[in-house]
């Protein structure tokens, strides 16, 4: 994966990932918090890639 691939494949903080999943910011939070949804924090902020959000819900599926 190229550094422009994998920046555009990155959703920055809570309200980015949010919209990608259509959910609000809370229940994103209370799925990201239950496992449901694949996402890692660094520092105070929450990052997710795409891909890995799309291929999770795939599977759930």
């Amino acid at each position: 994966m190229t550094a422009s691939t994998l920046k555009e494949d990155l959703l920055s903080g809570m309200k980015a990932i949010a919209a990608h999943i259509g959910e609000t910011e809370m229940t994103t939070y209370n799925m990201v918090r239950k496992g449901e949804v694949p996402a890692f924090q660094r520092g105070r902020k929450w990052f997710a890639r795409k891909s890995e959000i799309d291929a999770a819900f795939r599977s759930a599926a």
